[in-house]
């Protein structure tokens, strides 16, 4: 069966590959560990008991202790958000 020509969207999905991986988030760069934790903390998250901010305080807190870098509060309140 001989292959019929490729629509539009299969020839612009071809040609958008991402040529470049882009800037890693402060939350990748973290160790794989790390992120583990941090993934247990966003789930442990309830808006009805904990002010957002406040919780995204608490979490630069603690991780510079531990020597991890965060970004800013507005990123890791977007992280907590499930955003990248």
């Amino acid at each position: 069966m001989a292959k019929g020509k490729p629509t539009l969207l299969d020839e612009v999905l071809s040609h958008a590959a991402n040529r470049r991986p882009g800037f890693k988030t402060w939350f990748e760069r973290l160790p794989l560990d790390a992120q583990e934790e941090l993934n247990a903390v966003r789930q442990a998250f309830d808006q009805n008991v904990h002010q957002k901010r406040a919780y995204c305080e608490a979490i630069m807190a603690a991780a510079r202790t531990r020597g991890w870098e965060t970004a800013g509060i507005n990123a890791v309140i977007a992280w907590l958000n499930g955003r990248r």
